[in-house]
């Protein structure tokens, strides 16, 4: 390990952001801008980053391969996510690409990247039940991102954009449009940690589920929608209430049932069509969430009405491991059940 001298050290806090406090820096023998091996990190400082990309496009993508590995990207094609894969094929006319970061509380960054995440949502997260469980390489390569997001902002947010400009190349190529999931695992709020991306990119969707309520009652950039996760109509970390008023305003809840996923041949469970407010009596329709991941277009595929509110209903999954009634069991309140006292669904 060498140390640089003070002007290389500077230079790279210039960098990175202020708010960083450095252990050591060290020089990679394969690349020439020292990496920086962060002890203590605040979102503030990733937002400093993030707004103030780098101005050399080459050191960032080198300094990002450095540190993921030669082959690594930050986006992840639709084949990468198995949900995406299958919504492609129901809606043929966008290319769908993600962000995969580290899900709730990371303990590689020290801090939380799914701030509103329930004990009883981290314990069934799909980042453990789909493949991250069974693979060597997602997870770690998920890790990588994090770090890199947390230790190098501004590198993050300049070798995002490049890699979006690509992706929409290759989408204009096969005669679709790009939409972008910046969450695929995370609840980052990039509306305002990186307002611009939303801003430079006004020709691509960007859409995301997230759990921070507030963020559905602000604001958004025209071309970035939100749909709000569900945590449970009840026990203590449930949050119908929020949900109840984001889908009385028109939005879009994905809601996860109690209702059997489709493995090995056989089809999966139907989900309920209707949920009715025992309190309020209003109704509201389910659709298949799990058709297709582009909740963007919810509206327009599933017909709704203007300013109406529906549920994209999701199955429970459960890794082959675990199977479904220890899953339910796992999830506990997190899942609506059939029988509920605070809604009726049929």
């Amino acid at each position: 390990m060498k140390l640089q001298y003070s002007k290389q050290a500077e230079l790279l806090k210039k960098f990175t952001g202020n708010d960083f406090c450095f252990s050591c820096i060290t020089e990679s023998s394969k690349f020439s801008l020292p990496v920086v091996q962060a002890v203590k990190a605040t979102w503030a400082s990733v937002k400093n980053g993030l707004s103030n990309p780098h101005p050399i496009l080459k050191e960032s993508r080198k300094l990002f391969r450095a540190f993921a590995g030669k082959n690594a990207d930050l986006l992840t094609d639709e084949a990468g996510n198995a949900k995406i894969a299958k919504g492609s094929k129901a809606i043929p006319e966008y290319m769908t690409v993600s962000v995969s970061l580290s899900p709730a509380k990371s303990g590689e960054t020290g801090l939380n990247f799914c701030p509103c995440a329930t004990k009883e949502c981290e314990a069934i997260c799909l980042a453990e039940t789909g493949r991250a469980d069974m693979s060597e390489v997602i997870t770690p390569a998920r890790k990588k991102r994090s770090q890199f997001l947390v230790q190098h902002p501004q590198h993050f947010i300049t070798v995002l954009n490049h890699e979006i400009h690509l992706a929409k190349g290759r989408a204009a190529a096969q005669g679709k449009k790009l939409a972008v999931r910046l969450n695929a695992f995370s609840d980052l709020v990039w509306e305002q940690y990186a307002p611009q991306l939303f801003k430079d990119h006004s020709d691509v969707q960007f859409y995301d589920y997230t759990k921070i309520a507030s963020r559905t009652k602000k604001e958004m950039p025209p071309n970035y929608h939100l749909t709000l996760s569900s945590t449970g109509i009840q026990g203590k970390e449930n949050n119908w209430n929020e949900v109840r008023q984001h889908l009385d305003n028109g939005g879009i809840v994905a809601m996860v049932f109690d209702a059997k996923p489709g493995r090995g041949g056989k089809g999966a469970e139907k989900l309920p069509t209707t949920l009715r407010d025992k309190q309020t009596g209003k109704e509201y329709l389910i659709f298949n969430g799990d058709d297709y991941d582009n909740r963007h277009l919810d509206a327009l595929v599933q017909g709704l009405a203007p300013g109406q509110g529906a549920i994209a209903g999701l199955h429970l999954k459960s890794p082959n491991s675990v199977g479904f009634e220890k899953q339910v069991a796992k999830a506990k309140n997190f899942v609506v059940h059939y029988d509920s006292d605070i809604v009726e669904v049929g």
